[in-house]
C-alpha cells in the first residue's frame, strides 16, 4: 500500500477468508472495531459535499474508491492510504474497504452522488451479509458504535449526498415533482 496519495490496484477477493483474523486471533487486530464510512461525494462540486462527508474523509486512515472520484478529492486525502481502481472493480473496492475495517482501520469508501442511490452502500451491505459479518451503525450523537464492541466486526455509516439528478433539476429550474422515475443506465458496466 502507498500512503503518499498515489493510487494502488486492488486485488480480487477470490479465496478470501470471510472472517480474517489478526495474529492475536482477534478479527480486528486488537485495536477495536474499525469503522467504514460510505461517503457520498455529491455531483462533483465541492459546494455540494456534506459536512459529515468532510469529517469522515478527515478522520479516515484509508480511502477507497473509483480512481476518478479519488482524484477529485486529493487535497482531502493527503497522508492517507489510498486504494483506487477503475470501472468494473466495484466488488473488489467494497471488499478491500470491508477488509480494512475488519482490521481495525477507519475507512472511507467514496462514491459519487448519493452512495445509497445506485452507489456502493447496497453492495457493501450485500457483501457483509454474504460474509456473515456483524456490523453496527455509528451513533452520530455519541460518535460511538450502536452495539457492543465485543460482538461486532466493525461499525458502518452511510453519509448521504446530493444525487446528480437532484442537482441537475435544480440547476435547470425543473424541479422533480409528483411522479418521476430514476433509471440506472450503467448496468452493463457493473458486474453486480
Amino acid at each position: 500500500m502507498r500512503s503518499n496519495g498515489a493510487s494502488e490496484r486492488i486485488a480480487g477477493g477470490e479465496g478470501r477468508d470471510p472472517h480474517p483474523q489478526a495474529k492475536n486471533g482477534q478479527r480486528n487486530g486488537g485495536s477495536g472495531p474499525g469503522r467504514l464510512s460510505i461517503v457520498s461525494l455529491g455531483p462533483g462540486s465541492r459546494s455540494y459535499l456534506a459536512p459529515e462527508a468532510l469529517q469522515a474523509l478527515g478522520s479516515a486512515q484509508v480511502v477507497v474508491g473509483y480512481r476518478t472520484y479519488v482524484e477529485l478529492i486529493t487535497d482531502l486525502t493527503e497522508g492517507k492510504t489510498i486504494l483506487a481502481s477503475g470501472m468494473r472493480k466495484e466488488v473488489q473496492r467494497c471488499q478491500a474497504a470491508i477488509d480494512h475495517a475488519l482490521a481495525g482501520y477507519r475507512v472511507a469508501l467514496v462514491s459519487s452522488g448519493d452512495a445509497g442511490i445506485y452507489g456502493m452502500a447496497g453492495l457493501v451491505f450485500d457483501i457483509c451479509r454474504a460474509r456473515d459479518l456483524r456490523v453496527s451503525r455509528v451513533n452520530p450523537a455519541e460518535e460511538s458504535h450502536g452495539g457492543d464492541c465485543a460482538t461486532i466486526d466493525f461499525a458502518v455509516e452511510v453519509i448521504p449526498g446530493v444525487a446528480a439528478f437532484n442537482a441537475a433539476a435544480s440547476l435547470l429550474g425543473a424541479p422533480l415533482m409528483h411522479d418521476f422515475a430514476a433509471i440506472r443506465l450503467t448496468h452493463r458496466l457493473t458486474p453486480w
